[in-house]
């Protein structure tokens, strides 16, 4: 069996150095429907990230505005923050047996990987294993994922719906193992 792992996160500005509100995980095999698994979430700890010099943008503050009040509440929710080193740790524990880590554009790897460099913590995947499910699913004559509901920019509901999106997407496109 393959194992993926689809990675996203909410944040507070689109530049690498920003802060990280939450982060959400799956590990899935994209060649067939089985359900999503070790599902992995966390709400980083903000405060720290600010002290640490992680920045904030105007024009994502007025975005998180515009969005539901669903997704505005988990994102913000001040409950259960963890402290950066912490979640970094967990992630690289939790991406072990993995054969590729997707996301939905390449800003989500990258502001990880700066964090984990400002932390001085090694990135959990190689250079090789990093990919990209936008390019695949923008692909297609529609985004699968506006046929789906669920709460946008909940960054664990995020993952399982880009997987189902990914999966429709590589059937469609014929991509096999």
């Amino acid at each position: 069996m393959t194992t993926h792992a689809m990675i996203d996160v909410e944040t507070l500005s689109t530049n690498p150095d920003g802060q990280i509100l939450t982060i959400g995980g799956v590990k899935f095999d994209p060649f067939t429907n089985e359900p999503t698994h070790s599902h992995f979430y966390y709400r980083f700890d903000i405060d720290e990230q600010e002290a640490a010099g992680r920045t904030q943008s105007e024009s994502t503050l007025e975005w998180w505005g515009r969005q539901s009040d669903a997704a505005q509440e988990e994102s913000f929710n001040p409950d259960d923050r963890t402290d950066c080193r912490t979640i970094l740790q967990a992630l690289k524990k939790w991406y072990v047996g993995c054969d590729a880590v997707w996301s939905h554009g390449q800003m989500d790897i990258e502001m990880l990987q700066h964090m984990c460099r400002q932390y001085n913590e090694p990135y959990p995947w190689a250079f090789y294993q990093i990919e990209n499910s936008r390019t695949i699913i923008n692909r297609m004559e529609r985004d699968p994922r506006k046929d789906i509901t669920f709460v946008a920019h909940h960054a664990l509901e995020d993952c399982k719906v880009q997987v189902t999106a990914l999966r429709q997407s590589m059937a469609r496109f014929g991509m096999i193992k």
